[in-house]
């Protein structure tokens, strides 16, 4: 038998078919938080926080479009002149054709600026509102709500802007959470993602005034925030998971049916965030290289998984 090899052989390495395919690392943002991210006048906007010195915190964001190859590219990374920010993930949504992006302040106020025509406008401050960790923001009709986690035994509570101003701060005592929640619309109705102090992740749905328990993760092993976002008639809750930080995503149909888990292939260094642009559907976070990566479901190789 011979064992000499003929320079004309090729050798390929079969690459299984992944669910959640990398398709765009960025190098060089400097973010030290998870993420957020919205699609706002056909370009996608990612946040962060940039630590800039010794509990010093700017926010950042990156602009993401898509070329003639329909390929993901970035157009501009930027920083938001907001002042006295904290290291937590800011949290944006586009409310009255206007890109909002709010953030938890070092005195635990919640503060926000909205992108105008000549830039962002001045910083303004929700009125009778502390947090102790990230908002997660989400608007429905004409009105844009807020979910947060309060400083004095980590109540879960949301307020409400519309066209009156902001409303009055609703708690929940009965959610018991820690890290920040998440919010989504699904069904023409709010749903908000939260890590429960047993582990599981829950999705709880607005209905009537009251949150109502809808959904409770089977996952035991994951830690920080989750992320939830409506996709194709689907619910999806993503969390990252212990041992191996990667993230778990649970694609979840109408609830008489279980849900379907897909994990990615690489690992990560924050909690993730899920988004939609134009036509695909992304996952976002941190790599051990910190560098921002941007993930595609691949729904082809999800049916195979």
């Amino acid at each position: 038998m011979s064992n000499s090899f003929d320079s004309n052989t090729v050798l390929t390495e079969t690459i299984a078919c992944q669910p959640w395919e990398l398709v765009m690392p960025i190098e060089g943002t400097g973010k030290t938080s998870d993420t957020c991210a919205v699609e706002f006048e056909g370009q996608l906007y990612i946040f962060y926080t940039k630590e800039k010195g010794p509990d010093l915190f700017k926010l950042g964001y990156t602009v993401v479009v898509k070329n003639s190859d329909n390929k993901l590219i970035v157009k501009s990374t930027n920083e938001l002149p907001a002042q006295d920010a904290g290291h937590f993930r800011p949290a944006v949504t586009v409310y009255q054709n206007r890109l909002f992006c709010f953030y938890t302040a070092t005195d635990k106020t919640l503060r926000f600026s909205v992108l105008m025509d000549n830039g962002w406008s001045p910083i303004d401050t929700v009125p009778n509102v502390l947090t102790a960790d990230a908002p997660s923001v989400v608007a429905h009709a004409d009105k844009l709500y807020v979910a947060l986690q309060g400083t004095v035994g980590g109540e879960f509570y949301h307020t409400v802007l519309d066209t009156y101003g902001w409303h009055p701060n609703v708690p929940a005592p009965h959610i018991s959470f820690s890290d920040s929640p998440s919010l989504c619309i699904y069904d023409n109705k709010v749903h908000v993602a939260v890590r429960g102090l047993d582990g599981h992740s829950y999705i709880f749905c607005f209905i009537d005034n009251q949150w109502h328990p809808v959904f409770t993760s089977q996952h035991t092993e994951v830690y920080e925030s989750p992320a939830l976002h409506a996709w194709n008639h689907l619910m999806v809750i993503a969390s990252l998971k212990h041992p191996n930080n990667r993230y778990t995503t649970e694609l979840i149909p109408p609830l008489t049916s279980p849900p379907d888990y897909y994990d990615t292939a690489g690992t990560y260094l924050s909690p993730p965030c899920l988004t939609r642009y134009l036509d695909g559907f992304y996952l976002i976070g941190k790599r051990p290289c910190n560098d921002l990566a941007i993930s595609v479901f691949n729904l082809d190789c999800a049916m195979q998984a």
